[in-house]
């Protein structure tokens, strides 16, 4: 048995352990990630599922939040400009399709959206206008700690309530999805269709505390929704070639 030593150690290899350990390894740290399965990449990766030469993503597959993150905009491990990841950006972001074949489309074009929208509700399509304004403005709140580490629960509760826009906030995130499609819209197909991104994650949008969701569509006009080029995967293989370029290595 021989016996290895690192400076860290990073146990699981998924995207989040990957970026850890990229971000270490540049910095000069002897960085060594362990991973269980035949395969890094836990949730963002892309196998041949069916048929040999057919890559399916086996959970996501779009990379909407961390598209903000500045590994990405301002790649900063050089995943982009060095080790081959490029991304596709679409028009359109995603589609509802209800069983009497209505079709809302939802597009990075905020016009288009709301035409769209406007097929079943006119009041709606001005709504979801004043809707993606203040989600935006929600979304800014959460992207203060997005990228920086959160104070203590105490500090972060009464920094909160010290704006309008923070009140706002905690009552947003506090309530159910359900409660502020609600709030905002008219139609059933709009309310249905903005509150799937719960139902993706595996949870009920009529429970409390489950509305943040709902604020990050607003991203889609904002940043849009990229597809990495090759499958989500794509930013795996980029990450384990910058981790093994700077010596990291993978076990």
């Amino acid at each position: 048995m021989t016996t290895e030593r690192h400076d860290v150690v990073i146990i699981g290899g998924g995207h989040n352990g990957l970026i850890v350990a990229a971000y270490l390894a540049k910095a000069g740290l002897d960085i060594c990630v362990i991973e269980a399965q035949d395969k890094i990449g836990g949730g963002v990766r892309t196998d041949e599922l069916t048929l040999p030469g057919f890559k399916h993503d086996s959970a996501s597959a779009m990379h909407g939040v961390i598209s903000s993150n500045p590994l990405i905009h301002r790649d900063e491990l050089g995943l982009k400009s060095k080790y081959g990841l490029r991304y596709i950006y679409p028009d359109k972001g995603f589609a509802c399709l209800f069983p009497d074949d209505t079709v809302l489309v939802f597009e990075k074009d905020i016009d288009k959206t709301c035409e769209s929208i406007s097929k079943v509700s006119e009041r709606d399509a001005e709504a979801y206008r004043r809707f993606h304004q203040a989600m935006t403005q929600m979304l800014k709140v959460a992207s203060v700690a997005m990228f920086s580490p959160p104070p203590s629960w105490g500090a972060m509760i009464s920094l909160f309530d010290a704006s309008e826009e923070g009140r706002e906030f905690l009552r947003i995130i506090l309530s159910s999805a359900w409660d502020i499609v609600e709030d905002w819209f008219e139609s059933d197909y709009v309310k249905i269709a903005l509150s799937r991104f719960c139902s993706e994650m595996m949870i009920g949008p009529q429970e409390k505390g489950t509305a943040s969701p709902i604020f990050f569509v607003s991203s889609l006009h904002k940043w849009g929704w990229p597809l990495p080029e090759g499958g989500s995967g794509a930013l795996t293989e980029a990450l384990s070639a910058c981790l093994k370029d700077h010596g990291g290595s993978i076990t």
